[in-house]
């Protein structure tokens, strides 16, 4: 059976807030009745199945995150910038996701991008390009007991047989 409009909307406000209650009233549903109906639609297979099926569509998958981190790591501040020395409004509302922060200042804009070479070290440890290596030392003293058999190694030996 088809999800009707309401419960659709629903879903939708459900997965921007994840609070029940909220999304059934912005779907239109009765206020005083909103947290009951949020209850009941979340228990229905077919709103929960709709909602996993959504939440697989909306998951960032790890080739998109690798694409994402190399363009943060490629990422210029002159890209943002027009041949006339203006900010390129186009270009950052399609590469937006680069842009850590913009502020209109008395001077201008200042724009901030993400740290390219944060995204860099990400990509080199998604890449196993970094071993990290581990120096220890110190003392390790050991009892050896020849009359334990492999079968009495997880039960402590008793020292006062020999």
């Amino acid at each position: 059976m088809a999800l009707t409009l309401k419960k659709r909307a629903f879903i939708e406000y459900y997965l921007m807030w994840f609070q029940g209650t909220k999304a059934a009233t912005a779907a239109g549903y009765s206020i005083k009745t909103a947290h009951k109906i949020a209850a009941n639609l979340l228990a229905e297979p077919e709103v929960k199945a709709a909602i996993e099926a959504r939440l697989t569509e909306l998951k960032m998958g790890a080739d998109e995150v690798l694409t994402r981190l190399t363009e943060q790591g490629r990422a210029s501040l002159g890209d943002f910038f027009t041949d006339e020395g203006k900010l390129d409004w186009e270009f950052i509302k399609a590469h937006g996701h680069l842009v850590k922060s913009i502020a209109e200042t008395k001077h201008g804009y200042r724009i901030e991008l993400y740290d390219g070479q944060n995204a860099l070290i990400h990509m080199g440890k998604a890449a196993g390009l970094f071993a990290e290596r581990h120096e220890i030392s110190g003392t390790l003293a050991m009892k050896l007991y020849d009359n334990v058999s492999p079968d009495d190694w997880d039960t402590k030996p008793d020292d006062t047989a020999a």
